[in-house]
């Protein structure tokens, strides 16, 4: 094996663990349907970056370089869509909310005073249950 191929195996190798890095990342949006903390900017920065690197490496037959970034290309399309739709619904329940008005979950609960009343009722019931 020849010095050159030996690096094309090492940068395919690190290209690929870099490209897989995202992996966790999308599953664990699809699991918890949130993607709140994403950030458009980044995502768009990062798919812009990916498209000028594979524009860069296809016509100079660099695969070691194109394949794992088109692996993260997309990938973090899938996130920015996944974001995109769950940000969607998640706007879309919180409308929803807001147009049902408040509910027993919502409002605070004040304790309530037991009356005189009711303690002598209760009073009353544990004296008869020890009784029997």
């Amino acid at each position: 094996m020849t010095n050159q191929a030996v690096f094309e195996v090492i940068g395919t190798i690190g290209g690929v663990s870099i490209a897989l890095s995202l992996v966790p990342q999308v599953i664990h949006t699809y699991k918890i349907k949130k993607a709140g903390d994403i950030s458009y900017i980044y995502q768009f920065i990062y798919i812009f970056g990916c498209t000028l690197v594979n524009i860069y490496a296809i016509p100079l037959g660099l695969w070691p370089i194109f394949v794992p970034c088109l692996i993260e290309q997309i990938l973090i399309m899938m996130l920015t869509v996944m974001k995109y739709v769950y940000d969607k619904e998640e706007a879309r329940n919180i409308m929803l909310l807001k147009e049902e008005g408040p509910t027993l979950h919502s409002v605070e609960s004040t304790p309530i005073k037991a009356s005189e009343e009711d303690s002598d009722v209760e009073a009353a019931n544990v004296s008869n249950s020890n009784n029997n």
